[in-house]
């Protein structure tokens, strides 16, 4: 009986983050194929594992990687709520580190699909495999 209350309780506080994450416009961008803008190199979107539960921000792009290796993105300035949840997802604090170089580019229909459902498989693998 224990172990399903439990579950039952990991469930809910998942569901509450995954809402949480989509309210705030983080988007999972994890196994996502980037473009580096002047030289054309290309790779696919992980965290390194040193920086999980760590952020950071540079450009108005803020990029949070979870404490299970998912990397999220969003664009716009921290606002205090904003600052609020990333305390709380990212209790490491600033400096995670991706893979991702500093001028880059995505794919806006993959973007837009994991917008839609984080998890979808269509552009790339959404299971975080940290580096």
């Amino acid at each position: 009986m224990r172990n399903t209350l439990a579950h039952k309780k990991e469930g809910h506080i998942f569901h509450e983050l995954k809402r949480h994450l989509r309210s705030f416009g983080l988007v999972n961008i994890t196994g996502l194929q980037w473009v580096e803008t002047m030289h054309g190199e290309e790779g696919f979107v992980h965290a390194s594992r040193k920086t999980l539960c760590r952020w950071s921000h540079s450009n108005r792009i803020t990029v949070a990687v979870l404490e299970n290796g998912e990397v999220r993105i969003r664009y716009g300035e921290i606002d205090p709520a904003f600052s609020h949840f990333l305390r709380k997802i990212c209790p490491k604090g600033s400096g995670a580190v991706t893979n991702l170089p500093d001028a880059f580019v995505i794919d806006s229909l993959h973007i837009l699909d994991r917008a839609n459902n984080a998890y979808s498989p269509t552009f790339g693998d959404p299971i975080p495999r940290p580096f």
